[in-house]
């Protein structure tokens, strides 16, 4: 197995995610593994994360959030990477797509690209993650990772486009922590 591509998810959104379906789609037949834990917002994304590193198969093991999206070259692109270089870290640029993004002309709205470094969605050698015990939170802990892996990780390449696009919105008060409510141990497919 080369890539794990791991995902921390809510059950409380409606079926698979579009990022799952594609992702899936992408990885059928290929040396890639997709993990999700989904639960109702018991456990913090920090936890969730550690348990999804420790179960990770991959040399590598790249997070996405359950409500953004991935481009449909996305594994290929990491796959030809980490085949042809094997770095410690594989990033790549990202884009921002919400009505409170600001597009490049300054006009809210639109949608903004930004050269990621070192994140908790770039394809990272397992063994790298599994030394990191995230924080037990739901928020800010991919500001935590980063700045542990900025002090740990050396050995990166980088793809110079769009892989991801974080769909920024105001969450639904329901999809926080507790709140949102059970609907059971599977996803409908």
């Amino acid at each position: 197995m080369i890539l794990s591509v791991i995902c921390p998810a809510l059950i409380c959104r409606d079926g698979m995610s579009p990022i799952l379906h594609s992702i899936a789609d992408q990885a059928s037949g290929k040396p890639v593994e997709l993990l999700v834990l989904a639960d109702n917002g018991a456990m913090s994304i920090g936890e969730k994360m550690n348990h999804l590193y420790t179960m990770a198969r991959g040399e590598w093991t790249a997070a996405v959030a359950d409500d953004d999206n991935v481009t449909p070259d996305y594994v290929d692109s990491l796959l030809e990477v980490l085949q042809d270089k094997a770095p410690d870290a594989v990033t790549f640029d990202f884009q921002y797509v919400g009505e409170r993004c600001k597009s490049p002309a300054g006009i809210p709205g639109g949608a903004s690209v930004q050269r990621r470094g070192l994140h908790p969605v770039a394809a990272i050698r397992t063994s790298i993650c599994r030394e990191f015990d995230c924080p037990k939170i739901s928020q800010g802990e991919d500001s935590v990772m980063r700045n542990w892996l900025s002090k740990r990780v050396h050995d990166v390449e980088r793809i110079k486009r769009v892989l991801y696009r974080y769909n920024f919105r105001p969450a639904k008060p329901e999809f926080y922590g507790n709140l949102c409510r059970p609907v059971g141990m599977g996803v409908n497919l």
